[in-house]
C-alpha cells in the first residue's frame, strides 16, 4: 500500500509565505527547499487545504480589453484581409473544370459558384434537356471521356437491368445489352399484365 505524504507544521509555514508564486515555480521551490519530489497536483492541493487563495482564476476580468481588438486578422490590424471587390486567389472563370470526389469532370456554368456534370452539358448541347426518369452513362466506362459519341442515354430501368446482368459486358457489345435490357423490361411487364388480368 501506498504511504500516505504528511506535510509537517514548518512545510504549512512555508506555504503560507509562498503561495502566491506561479505553480511551477512554488512546487520546484518547495521540492528543492524540503528535499521532496512532490507534483504540481499535489502542491497545487496543499494550497487549497489550507485555504490559500491566489485570486488567478484563469478568466479574463471583467472590462478586459483582448490585444487584437480592432482588427480584423488575429494579430496584424487587417494584414491579408480582403480589399472590396478583390476575387479569392483560387476563384475559377466560368467555364472550368474540375473531377469531383467521384470522378465525374465538372463544369462551371455560371457565378457564383454553379457547377454542373460536363457530361449533361454536352448532351444538353447535342439533344435538349433529358426526359424525366433518365439517366446519362457512358459507354466505354470512362468517366473522363465526355465525347457525344461516348454519352448514352438509359431509363432508370434499362441502367438497372444491365447493372445487374450485363455490367462486365464490353464496348462493342454495349448495345447489343440495351436491346437485351429492353426486351427484359417488356417480358416482364406483359407478365405482370397477364397477372394482373387473371386476377
Amino acid at each position: 500500500m501506498i504511504q500516505r505524504f504528511e506535510y509537517t507544521a514548518e512545510m504549512e509555514s512555508w506555504m503560507k509565505a509562498n503561495y502566491l508564486r506561479p505553480l511551477g515555480k512554488l512546487t520546484a521551490r518547495f521540492n528543492q527547499h524540503f528535499a521532496v519530489n512532490r507534483s504540481n497536483e499535489a502542491i497545487n492541493g496543499l494550497r487549497k487545504r489550507l485555504g490559500l487563495r491566489t485570486g488567478r482564476s484563469g478568466q479574463f476580468c471583467k472590462g478586459h480589453r483582448p490585444f487584437n481588438a480592432g482588427t480584423k486578422g488575429l494579430s496584424k490590424p487587417n494584414a491579408g484581409s480582403f480589399k472590396k471587390d478583390q476575387a479569392a486567389w483560387n476563384k475559377r472563370d466560368v467555364g472550368a473544370e474540375r473531377v469531383n470526389v467521384y470522378g465525374y469532370t465538372e463544369l462551371k456554368v455560371a457565378e457564383p459558384n454553379i457547377w454542373r456534370p460536363k457530361h449533361h452539358v454536352i448532351w444538353e448541347k447535342h439533344h435538349g434537356k433529358r426526359p424525366k426518369g433518365t439517366i446519362l452513362t457512358f459507354k466505354d466506362g470512362n468517366t473522363q471521356n465526355c465525347q457525344i459519341d461516348n454519352l448514352l442515354m438509359l431509363t432508370h430501368k434499362e441502367h438497372g437491368v444491365i447493372n445487374n446482368y450485363y455490367h462486365a459486358v464490353s464496348v462493342e457489345h454495349k448495345p447489343t445489352a440495351i436491346n437485351l435490357a429492353r426486351i427484359k423490361i417488356a417480358v416482364a411487364s406483359r407478365i405482370k399484365l397477364a397477372s394482373e388480368g387473371q386476377k
